[in-house]
């Protein structure tokens, strides 16, 4: 089969098939014709549909000279950026993404690009192609709406911080005006505080908002979503009758669109607020993708609470055992706690994850629970102890393991029980471990705990002091203690480090001014 050869048009002939008007009202793409001088010559009826007489009219009026950047309004034409590049560069510009945004229409997304035509190695003109993209646009912006969702997720540690991070995500990523979240007042009936907000909130403050449907202002979407627990959309604000008490506040504001989602806030109703500049800017896709952004938040919080609730219990429960070794040994009451804050100075110090450092100032706190099972006259008895006295003491770490390790604690807590004894020279006990068979969290331990003990009293010795205790570690740095550990714990005391300062947690329990406690003042 013969294929008939096509003819090559010049870059003349194309431009003049382009200019003509039948052809240019033939296509579903909006086309734009512009001269060589970037003046504007014709567009098609496909661009006059999408953009508007009125925003086409102003093209005339943004110089004759493309290069010359004028403006509308204040703002770039949404061809002028790919125009200008034609017609400087004599190259392409393709996709570049612009929002024809009159405040008075649905807002919507543009594909531009340039074209020229070019003769003799010069430009003849330039024709600038418009595509509407607000869909595929939407659907982007939503996708990256879920991530952004779904990190702040991930990395939450409370639920405001969550909450926060929905706000911004809606006003950056789908780039709505306003964000703010509401919960009904504990102090005032019938109100609605925001705890978190993105964007312009100044319309918060005009005025009380309600949720009861005895008032007018509580009949609004914002009140009537809250009130319900449902989702309230208004595409046109500004003709609403349910919100006519909002009207002058949304219309100084430029309002023209809202939408309330319920959302449960510290385990109380709530309401997040969406207001946008444009009409209809809610459409069924963008409430239900919204919808289910919200449903993962949600989720998200509940799970942080179980997580938060599960941290709580463990805190409650490694202060009960700490408390109970104490009992036993008054001598060595707040050594623990005293480890436990030097320990994590050092992991904090040391560059560790702060999860980590929180694990480890755990395990610190419980490092010495194995006492318990040894006879309060051995713990407490003045003068050294026998050989087979010490060999029973030694059974502490391997007891507090046991305990720690029924308990399901968490990694490293019950490891710290066991090996804090351990030296690098396999000289400790109770496993005689070696080098990096000892968890670092142990080792951290290890050296606090030297610390701790030698710079205080003991039944069968004076306290013999931190200046001491800093020359024991630093004497046995490498060869029983973690050398990187050593050194950190030296730079710590070298900056004024205070052994005998009390946490605020520590001060509170033993009822000492949590300020005095900085100060080393206990009582």
């Amino acid at each position: 089969m013969r294929v008939a050869q096509a003819s090559v048009l010049s870059s003349e002939e194309l431009f003049g098939v382009v200019a003509n008007p039948d052809f240019l009202d033939s296509l579903n793409l909006g086309l734009m014709i512009f001269d060589r001088d970037g003046s504007f010559t014709g567009c098609n009826q496909a661009t006059v549909d999408l953009c508007g007489a009125a925003l086409l009219s102003d093209v005339n009026h943004a110089g004759a000279d493309a290069r010359g950047r004028g403006s509308r309004r204040g703002s770039q034409l949404p061809w002028e950026e790919p125009l200008a590049n034609a017609l400087r560069t004599g190259a392409p510009c393709a996709g570049v993404i612009a929002s024809l945004d009159e405040p008075d229409i649905e807002r919507r997304w543009i594909s531009v690009s340039s074209w020229p035509m070019m003769s003799e190695g010069s430009v003849r003109g330039v024709v600038v192609t418009i595509e509407d993209v607000t869909d595929r646009w939407r659907r982007t912006r939503l996708l990256a709406l879920h991530k952004d969702v779904m990190t702040s997720i991930v990395a939450a540690n409370d639920e405001l911080t969550t909450l926060q991070a929905l706000c911004d995500a809606i006003t950056s990523e789908l780039t709505y005006d306003s964000a703010w979240i509401g919960v009904e007042s504990l102090e005032r009936e019938f109100a609605i505080d925001a705890v978190c907000s993105s964007g312009r909130v100044d319309m918060m403050n005009a005025g009380a908002i309600s949720w009861s449907d005895e008032v007018e202002s509580g009949q609004g979407f914002v009140g009537t979503a809250l009130r319900l627990e449902r989702t309230e959309v208004e595409n046109r604000l500004l003709e609403s009758e349910r919100d006519r008490p909002w009207r002058a506040v949304n219309e100084r504001s430029g309002f023209n669109s809202g939408m309330a989602l319920p959302i449960r806030v510290f385990g109380r109703r709530g309401v997040l607020n969406i207001l946008d500049a444009h009409p209809d800017a809610f459409d069924p896709t963008v409430v239900q993708e919204i919808e289910s952004s919200v449903h993962e938040i949600q989720f998200g919080i509940s799970h942080l609470e179980a997580v938060n609730q599960l941290n709580d219990s463990l805190v409650g429960t490694l202060n009960a055992l700490s408390s109970m070794t104490e009992i036993r040994d008054p001598y060595t009451a707040g050594h623990q706690n005293q480890v436990a804050r030097l320990s994590m100075a050092i992991a904090t110090r040391m560059g560790l994850a702060s999860a980590l450092v929180t694990l480890i100032g755990q395990g610190a706190e419980v490092h010495d629970i194995g006492k318990i099972a040894i006879p309060a006259e051995i713990l407490t008895r003045p003068g050294r102890l026998s050989p087979t006295e010490f060999e029973l003491i030694k059974t502490h770490s391997s007891v507090g393991y046991d305990i720690l390790s029924a308990a399901h604690l968490p990694w490293p807590i019950p490891e710290v029980a066991h090996q804090h004894h351990e030296r690098l020279d396999a000289s400790g006990y109770p496993s005689g471990l070696r080098g990096e068979e000892i968890c670092l969290p142990a080792r951290i331990v290890a050296v606090a705990d030297v610390v701790e003990a030698m710079s205080h009293r003991r039944p069968y010795r004076g306290a013999l002091g931190v200046e001491q205790a800093l020359a024991e570690i630093r004497m046995g740095s490498g060869t029983l203690y973690d050398h990187d550990v050593v050194v950190t714990c030296l730079q710590l005391f070298d900056e004024g480090y205070d052994l005998d300062a009390l946490s605020d947690d520590e001060a509170r329990r033993r009822g000492v001014d949590p300020m005095m406690a900085t100060l080393g003042v206990d009582g």
